[in-house]
C-alpha cells in the first residue's frame, strides 16, 4: 500500500504543465516579445531624426562659414551680403538646399538646379526634404541713431520634412561685419 501511495504522488510530481499554463506562458512571452519590437521601431525612428539633426545642424554651420568665407576673401562686398530683396545675392525665404558650383556660396542666386546632397557609409544621399533660410537683419546702432551700417546679424536655419509631417528647424545665428 505505501508503495502505491509513493508511486501515485510521484506521477503527480512529474506530470508537468497544464494547458492553460502553457497558453498563458505563451501569451506572456508574445506580449514580450511585441514591446521588444515596438521598441525596436522607435529606436529606429528616433535614430533617423538624430541623423537628420546632424546634417542640418552642419548644413546650417557651412551656410554662415560660407558668409564669414565670402566676406574674408573679398569675393563678396558688404552690400551684396544681405537678402535679394535688400539688394544683396543671398535668397529670400526658404529654399530648396541646392549646389552652388559658380561661386561656392550656397543660398545664393547663382545656386544651381542640383541638390544638395551628403555622403553616408560612401553612398550619395539626397538632401531633397531638407530646406535652408539666410536671413541678415541689421542691428540697432548705440545710442538708438538707427541701425549701424557696419554689422549684420545673419540667421542660418535649415528646415527637416521628416516621413509622417513632421517639420524640425535647426538654426545658428552670428555676426557679419563691414571690417575683417
Amino acid at each position: 500500500m505505501d508503495a502505491m501511495i509513493m508511486s501515485t504522488q510521484k506521477r503527480k510530481a512529474q506530470r508537468g504543465f497544464s494547458l492553460i499554463e502553457l497558453m498563458i506562458a505563451t501569451v506572456v512571452v508574445a506580449v514580450g516579445l511585441l514591446a521588444m519590437i515596438g521598441l525596436f521601431a522607435k529606436s529606429l525612428a528616433i535614430m533617423q531624426y538624430a541623423q537628420e539633426g546632424i546634417i542640418a545642424k552642419q548644413k546650417a554651420r557651412e551656410a554662415l562659414e560660407g558668409v564669414y568665407t565670402a566676406r574674408d576673401d573679398s569675393s563678396l562686398n558688404f552690400t551684396q551680403i544681405d537678402n535679394f530683396a535688400n539688394g544683396g545675392i543671398f535668397k529670400d525665404g526658404f529654399v530648396q538646399m541646392m549646389i552652388n558650383t559658380t561661386t561656392g556660396i550656397s543660398g545664393t542666386t547663382s545656386d544651381s538646379n542640383t541638390p544638395d546632397f551628403v555622403v553616408i557609409d560612401g553612398q550619395n544621399v539626397n538632401l531633397a526634404n531638407y530646406q535652408r533660410q539666410i536671413l541678415f537683419s541689421p542691428i540697432p546702432a548705440a545710442g538708438g541713431g538707427g541701425n549701424d551700417p557696419s554689422i549684420k546679424q545673419v540667421t542660418v536655419t535649415v528646415r527637416v520634412f521628416s516621413p509622417g509631417g513632421r517639420t524640425r528647424d535647426y538654426a545658428v545665428t552670428g555676426y557679419v561685419s563691414r571690417f575683417r
